[in-house]
């Protein structure tokens, strides 16, 4: 069964390294991505004054801070969907 992982949060994120590849077995808790703030989302999250996070995988908060997005699940990557650079919207 595929599955996709998606970027938690409330705001906007720059991919700034992937952490696994396609292939690389995973567990839940390994690191599968890190991210950073984007201007627009720093905007957003200074008007709620902090980082959400949501089951167990962080979402961006203050400008220049760096995150780990998590596996929530056992699995095997299949692919890569987004660039590094690429900016990433929540959901």
């Amino acid at each position: 069964m595929k599955e996709t992982v998606t970027f938690p949060g409330s705001s906007t994120a720059r991919l700034v390294k992937w952490k696994v590849q396609p292939g690389d077995s995973v567990y839940q808790g390994t690191v599968l991505a890190v991210c950073g703030a984007t201007e627009e989302g720093n905007r957003a999250d200074n008007a709620e004054d902090a980082a959400d996070t949501q089951g167990g995988r962080g979402a961006v908060g203050a400008l220049g801070r760096e995150v780990k997005i998590r596996a929530d699940r056992v699995g095997v990557v299949l692919q890569l969907r987004r660039a590094v650079g690429d900016v990433v919207k929540p959901g």
